[in-house]
């Protein structure tokens, strides 16, 4: 085993040392599960845009070629910052959602390697070229972009304003845009989005995949803009996230930017807040490096945004196979189906029922601790809800968080005490702009109760349940 492995698993038995008493839970089922690894995985590290990095993810996907000839991922490089062109776009709508057709298109500058795309999308009718007998070798603005993606998808209009407000409101608006000419990380970004909330049957890793990055640069000119590209950014597993704000970023942004991600300094905030892992000293770090430039620096994600990282199929993260394909396996049976579900109250509450009804708590792990035998540490995580279905509460915790993050529903974990003294973790969730308290472990009985799901600080408190460290007190309270 690795020396960082071994230690960081040291310090989470330390830290994760949660003990239930005087619960009513189903019994726990006598079975014995298979033994796996979470080690992380890596391959290199290479410092990257987002644009580049959603190039990355089309390469895996056997979508977007790599632009050099590379011996690595860590030198592959997709120019993000180049100009899409009108035919680099064809063949990548085409690699994501096209398919062969018997129509020959009228253009007579297409290319032989570009003409089986082009033929799709004339069939479709999605592109009626420049000109008659010209599909137009130039160069795509996104406003034409749109009006292609409007023709495959039917949103039924051509309209500037409508297209922009339909891209923004499906999430598929490009977070790392550039003014001027449309790009092709702007085109990446925006395909990617496409297959993760549109068509995720589509993605179907084709090559070798992906280690995490250890760092992204993001380009911002307001508060808002560096949230939305961070929370993006993230998603990769970046080690650092460097945010370089532009000349026109107001002086009252920058200061609210420091305001909330400074998490020792600041109003405790942090917007990004379910994706670091609090349980660990040290899972997160604020610098500014200089005016216009501040660098986060995430040594632990929380195993639930690990997880829901690692299920989307493209990022490797997890060293141990079997493991990633019962993530995979558990991901696609039972999560995927949540996320086409009608609103995320309905998501939430059904990844809240199933949970209860697949897992069970883990008495032995607690007889052992009691016992002060050596217990496996997996109860509290994720891995032991794969390995055999039993976990403490802070497991139930972690498992809920990733099926809520596969599902778009920020959460983050509480680490708090109930009936007085016994440590104890739940989950704190937003829906539709608003902060609650649910708690999977208290809810699992043998049957399905949601006695404590949705419910608001205040009422938490009166019914055994005290916040008590730094992230249950933030400025996410539920009233």
């Amino acid at each position: 085993m690795k020396a960082g492995s071994l230690k960081r698993r040291i310090i989470s038995v330390i830290m994760l040392a949660v003990l239930l008493s005087g619960l009513v839970c189903a019994p726990a089922k006598a079975a014995s599960g298979e033994v796996y690894s979470d080690d992380r995985w890596g391959n290199g590290v290479y410092a990257s845009t987002l644009g580049d990095m959603a190039g990355r993810r089309l390469y895996v996907y056997g979508i977007a070629d790599s632009f050099t000839e590379a011996k690595n991922d860590k030198e592959l490089t997709f120019h993000a910052e180049k100009s899409a062109g009108r035919l680099t776009v064809a063949l990548l709508l085409y690699r994501a959602f096209g398919e062969p057709v018997e129509v020959e298109c009228p253009f007579s500058d297409v290319p032989e390697e570009y003409r089986e795309a082009v033929n799709w999308l004339y069939a479709a009718g999605i592109t009626k070229g420049v000109a008659a007998d010209l599909y137009g070798s130039g160069n795509m603005t996104e406003y034409h972009f749109l009006i292609m993606l409007s023709r495959l998808l039917g949103w039924g209009t051509e309209s500037e304003a409508q297209l922009f407000t339909k891209a923004e409101s499906l999430g598929l608006a490009p977070v790392d845009g550039v003014e001027g000419d449309f790009t092709l990380g702007e085109a990446y970004q925006t395909l990617c989005a496409m297959l993760d909330r549109l068509f995720p049957e589509r993605k179907r890793a084709a090559r070798a995949e992906m280690s995490t990055p250890d760092a992204i640069t993001v380009l911002a000119g307001s508060y808002e803009e560096a949230v939305s590209k961070i929370k993006a950014a993230v998603m990769y597993l970046p080690n650092k996230v460097f945010v370089e704000f532009t000349e026109k970023c107001p002086e009252e942004d920058l200061a609210e930017f420091c305001l909330h991600f400074d998490w020792l300094n600041g109003d405790k905030r942090l917007p990004i807040i379910g994706v670091v892992n609090q349980l660990f000293i040290g899972s997160y770090w604020f610098n500014i490096v200089s005016d216009r430039c501040c660098r986060l620096i995430i040594s632990n994600y929380a195993s639930g945004h690990m997880a829901c990282t690692d299920t989307s199929g493209w990022l490797r993260v997890y060293a141990d196979e079997k493991y990633r394909a019962k993530l995979r396996a558990f991901a696609e049976q039972y999560i995927l189906p949540l996320t086409g579900l009608s609103s995320q109250y309905e998501q939430a509450a059904r990844a809240h029922d199933l949970l209860c009804k697949k897992a069970s708590y883990d008495y032995d792990y607690v007889r052992q601790t009691e016992q002060k035998k050596p217990a496996r540490w997996e109860a509290h995580e994720i891995m032991g809800f794969m390995e055999n279905g039993k976990v403490v509460c802070d497991g139930y915790a972690c498992v809920y968080q990733w099926m809520l993050t596969c599902c778009g529903i920020e959460s983050y974990i509480v680490t708090g005490k109930v009936n007085g003294s016994d440590l104890h973790a739940w989950n704190r969730l937003c829906i539709d702009g608003k902060w609650y308290n649910t708690d999977v472990c208290w809810d699992d009985t043998g049957g399905v109760l949601r006695q404590y799901y949705m419910r608001t600080d205040s009422w938490f408190s009166s019914h055994q349940h005290t916040f008590t460290d730094k992230y249950s007190t933030t400025a996410f309270p539920s009233l």
